[in-house]
């Protein structure tokens, strides 16, 4: 567990580490806990001051099968909220049409969710490195470059420390786990192995006293849809806040005028949306991403290795990212200390890497870029939306292998299969039937 009054090491900076890392946040720091536990001589850098919310903004919320690998690290349930701010309902609402309520199945003794503070999160990940004796851990030092040796291969990163100096730091592996937009990733000239055409643009703020969907009283979740291109997710925050998220497809996503009007204007869009925030209070500013990419860089070369969403990162309608790179990293690491073992040549660490990985996302990955495709920039008729969208997101079964899809009990590859989508429908027009028809024997008035 964390012990609140630990931080990382302030030990000065050596010539010379076996793996350096570059970025902090959760990829980065639990990599370096992994190689920690194995004792190898780690440095992770990071340029911001903790605590401190990610550069690429994030509305992030966490659930069981990710706590999961927190407990896995020794990361306490406390830095993600507090019991009461636990959520176990999410809502869908297709405007005028019909809503939909899921609820989490236990996993692990949980049947909950939180919605994040990324600036408490990740201070807690930072925290957690004072437990290693074998990692350094650098924040406000910045990744300029990597060296490289006479062959060409990576050995050592080029940094500037917190007090300006430019230092040269030698390593037997160089890890980017520095985000979407990796510098590290565009110094070793990683190309990118697989992308997805069609993108998202989101926009959101933390709000105080946004009105409830309505008066059950639990910590719920919502969003709401028109089927038209837009989305307004209402996420739960520390504190009873709630971030509020626009979804939109990118190229419908006109942000003429200022942010703030797109913003409202995308949220007001959407009837039940709008009425929440009258009377609320917006505590933040607007943060927004435009075009978010989805795609697979290459995974590693001459002793460099990308991790976390410098790897891969994808649209954030599945809300999974980090678990993503809790999952990568915890790979990697078993991989890279494998490699400092002896048991297996760097080269052979990155392609066991890189398979262990593509087996574990790249499904999740199809499932995304399909259903991003559908639900974002699908526009079903009306008639469709009515029936057979209703039958099946009311559907027992369908809502079951949903859930299962999303927290990763169950196969992501045919979780949607065409028979279940057949029974959802019979059942769906039948249950329309028997609210139409008087029951056999009773007289129609």
């Amino acid at each position: 567990m964390v012990d609140p009054a630990s931080a990382p090491s302030s030990r000065s900076l050596e010539s010379h580490y076996d793996v350096v890392i570059v970025g902090g946040r959760p990829a980065g720091a639990s990599l370096a806990a992994c190689l920690g536990a194995h004792r190898i001589p780690t440095l992770v850098i990071d340029r911001a001051r903790f605590p401190s919310g990610p550069a690429v903004p994030s509305c992030a919320f966490i659930m069981p099968h990710t706590m999961a690998l927190l407990d896995e690290l020794g990361i306490p349930e406390d830095a993600l909220g507090e019991p009461g701010e636990r959520a176990r309902r999410v809502i869908v609402e297709f405007e005028g049409y019909f809503a939909t309520t899921f609820r989490l199945p236990e996993l692990g003794g949980r049947d909950y969710f939180y919605g994040i503070d990324r600036d408490r999160f990740d201070h807690a990940f930072w925290r957690n490195l004072g437990r290693y004796p074998s990692v350094t851990a650098c924040e406000q030092t910045s990744f300029l470059d990597v060296s490289r040796d006479a062959s060409g291969e990576v050995s050592g990163v080029l940094l500037r420390a917190p007090d300006g100096s430019i230092r040269e730091i030698g390593a037997r592996c160089v890890v980017g786990a520095d985000g979407r937009f990796s510098p590290v990733a565009r110094k070793v000239g990683a190309k990118v192995r697989e992308s997805f055409d069609l993108t998202s643009t989101i926009h959101f703020a933390v709000w105080e006293g946004v009105a409830p969907h309505d008066d059950h009283g639990d910590v719920t979740m919502c969003v709401y849809t028109l089927a038209r291109g837009a989305q307004t997710l209402f996420i739960p925050a520390p504190r009873g806040r709630m971030r509020v998220c626009t979804h939109v497809r990118s190229d419908r996503a006109h942000t003429e005028g200022t942010v703030e009007d797109y913003y409202l204007r995308t949220i007001r869009s959407l009837p039940t949306a709008g009425r929440r925030i009258e009377g609320a209070t917006r505590t933040s500013e607007i943060i927004g991403v435009k075009r978010v990419a989805n795609r697979y860089r290459e995974p590693g070369g001459a002793r460099w290795v990308l991790a976390g969403d410098a790897l891969y990162h994808k649209d954030p309608l599945d809300g999974q990212g980090i678990y993503d790179a809790l999952l990568g990293t915890k790979i990697l690491g078993e991989e890279l200390s494998s490699w400092h073992a002896g048991d297996q040549s760097f080269e052979r660490a990155v392609a066991r890497y890189e398979h262990r990985v593509l087996e574990q996302t790249h499904p999740v990955y199809e499932v995304i870029t399909k259903r991003l495709e559908r639900e974002l920039y699908g526009e079903p008729p009306s008639i469709v939306l009515n029936t057979m969208m209703r039958w099946m997101m009311n559907d027992p079964t369908y809502k079951q292998r949903f859930l299962g899809y999303l927290t990763r009990t169950a196969p992501a590859q045919g979780w949607m299969k065409p028979s279940v989508m057949g029974v959802a429908m019979v059942r769906g027009l039948l249950g329309d039937l028997r609210r139409l028809v008087p029951p056999w024997g009773r007289a129609s008035p």
